[in-house]
């Protein structure tokens, strides 16, 4: 892992001294280990070197990742938030899915530009298609042996005071009921966690059976073709039990009659659903998560129901940092909002 770490420095011609390089290689570890959501999002911004950075978070992850080594440069800053994702990536856990999701809606489809030593988009890509399969992996309802009452025969022959011996076998007692406590919760967060598994892909199978929205009440071929992508990935966004989603979830997209053939405008898509839809797409509840850098789409979603007409749309591309006419494939926009709302709301 160090000669990595160096050869990411040698990389970007940043100075490599020993003892400095060891500091920092044990503050990016340490953030990994332990990054929050927030931070996910400080590093992600400063990786992609987006022009809106998150003020406060921004300054306590550099701070962190300075660690014993001294003050950080901006360039190796922008280095070392990229380490840290390509580290937490690597962790295959829930912040692992978390940061694969991120990455892959900040990314854009490939459109927005990444200049480090390591392809991060890439890498969150390969995490989120094999944690889409672990994560849904049905567990083994099986409990372990019950636990034995174990005494220690010698003190309790030992003391003639029969209180002591009762001391003993009460402390015997206490580590038993604790054990079958750790059991039985183990047990029924397997249970929970596998009815859950079933409940996705049942809801995702009768939706794609059903082939009618209930969103808009219409069948999806009614759908308009530049609708169908945003519509259908919220729905289906809604009956998924975690990030970072089923492994299917491109496929059923397609069933439902989402292609990826002529890219769509990503302004103009939003631009032809309703606010209505819009909001409840968006609540308001959600609006202080809402991200130019790592939702851009429902960036667009919240400047539209900030008036009337398409005036949003300058706005939305300067702040996001991206040409207002930008295109997706409808696939790619479905997947891209998908993505978002777990992020989101999960």
């Amino acid at each position: 892992m160090k000669t990595e770490f160096i050869g990411w420095y040698e990389t970007v011609a940043l100075p490599v001294d020993p003892e400095v390089v060891n500091q920092r290689l044990t503050a990016v570890q340490a953030v990994a280990k332990a990054v929050t959501h927030g931070e996910l999002e400080a590093l992600i911004r400063s990786a992609f070197r987006a022009k809106q950075q998150a003020s406060a978070m921004t300054g306590a992850i550099r701070t962190k990742l300075a660690g014993a080594g001294g003050v950080l440069g901006e360039e190796e800053f922008r280095l070392l938030a990229a380490v840290a994702l390509t580290y937490v990536l690597r962790a295959n856990n829930d912040m692992a899915a978390l940061a694969a999701a991120m990455i892959g809606t900040t990314s854009l489809s490939g459109l927005r530009t990444f200049k480090q030593p390591m392809d991060i988009p890439g890498l969150a890509s390969t995490a989120r298609a094999a944690l889409t399969r672990s994560t849904r992996l049905r567990p083994v309802l099986r409990m372990p042996a019950l636990p034995s009452l174990t005494v220690d025969p010698g003190k309790a022959v030992e003391t003639e005071d029969s209180s002591e011996a009762l001391k003993l076998l009460a402390a015997a007692w206490s580590k038993v009921a604790q054990a079958l406590a750790k059991r039985q919760s183990e047990f029924e967060q397997q249970t929970a966690r596998y009815i859950s598994i079933q409940d996705e892909e049942l809801n995702m199978l009768w939706w794609l059976q059903g082939g009618r929205s209930h969103t808009l009440g219409q069948p999806f071929a009614d759908i308009p073709r530049d609708q169908r992508p945003i519509v259908l990935a919220c729905e289906l966004a809604e009956a998924t039990f975690t990030i970072p989603g089923a492994a299917s979830i491109q496929s059923l997209l397609a069933r439902a009659g989402v292609d990826d053939l002529e890219p769509l405008s990503i302004a103009a898509a939003v631009q032809s659903i309703s606010p209505k839809w819009l909001r409840d797409a968006c609540p308001s509840e959600l609006e202080a998560k809402i991200s130019p850098v790592t939702t851009p789409l429902h960036e667009a979603f919240k400047r539209r129901l900030e008036v009337d007409g398409d005036s949003w749309v300058a706005g939305w591309a300067s702040v996001c940092d991206i040409d207002p006419g930008t295109k997706l494939s409808p696939l790619q926009l479905a997947d891209l909002c998908y993505c978002e709302q777990l992020v989101l709301r999960k």
